[in-house]
């Protein structure tokens, strides 16, 4: 009896071999995701999951590749290079190539917006003492990749080409919701006032170190103190003359 399952167990093996065989033969090219999603089988769950492992394996890799070497070097073939594959093959795991850099830039602005909060501090601050708690953060070394990439995207997006300012405005109205959240201030449009402030005066020191003016960066980081009785009259008595 054992003998006779044992055959049987072969012919139905050989039949489904058969089968998968024809199957694959009509429709190997529209298999990928779409098909995958729709079956329950544990093989084929098991596929999908491989397959989106690898793909958050390559936006890992990728993130770095970008991070380290800026968005000059986002044309397919580094890319490919960057995940170890080719670049037929990167585009198995995206629809083209617009998709798979708003992919990696999805992911490399998580990986930002995950640093932002361990570093965020422990209780809300006021403007003059967040503001030097922020620069600390995002002016540091770790984050240096990470705001350098910012100003590629925001220059890119300043000229209009197409994935760079939606994505530069998620991040910016990301980055302007955290400032918001860890200021103190007394009412909620205060208080959207004052992160964008905050905001403009960050974004004004990531260009001045981009370009090398950190004596200027120590000077604005200071708290503006206010003028004595006298010189207030006379900056007043000045505006008068001038109007």
């Amino acid at each position: 009896m054992a003998e006779a399952e044992r055959r049987t167990g072969q012919v139905h093996s050989r039949d489904c071999s058969k089968r998968r065989t024809s199957d694959e033969g009509q429709s190997r090219w529209r298999l990928p995701t779409a098909i995958y999603h729709a079956h329950t089988s544990p093989v084929i769950g098991m596929a999908v999951v491989s397959a989106e492992v690898r793909r958050q394996e390559i936006l890992d890799r990728l993130a770095d590749h970008v991070l380290a070497h800026g968005l000059e070097a986002s044309s397919l073939r580094p890319l490919a290079a960057a995940a170890g594959t080719s670049d037929r093959m990167l585009l198995y795991y995206f629809a083209d190539k617009a998709a798979l850099l708003a992919a990696v830039l999805e992911h490399a602005t998580q990986r930002l917006a995950d640093a932002l909060a361990r570093s965020a501090p422990a209780a809300p601050q006021p403007y003059n003492e967040l503001l030097n708690t922020i620069w600390k953060i995002v002016g540091g070394k770790a984050l240096r990749p990470y705001m350098r990439l910012w100003l590629d995207i925001a220059a890119r997006a300043a000229r209009d080409e197409p994935p760079y300012k939606a994505v530069g405005g998620q991040i910016a109205q990301g980055f302007l919701g955290w400032i918001g959240s860890l200021l103190v201030v007394g009412n909620a449009q205060l208080r959207g006032v004052q992160a964008a402030r905050l905001l403009l005066h960050i974004e004004g020191l990531l260009v001045l170190e981009a370009v090398g003016l950190d004596d200027v960066i120590d000077m604005t980081l200071q708290p503006v103190q206010p003028l004595p009785a006298q010189q207030r009259s006379a900056s007043r008595g000045s505006s008068r003359k001038r109007r």
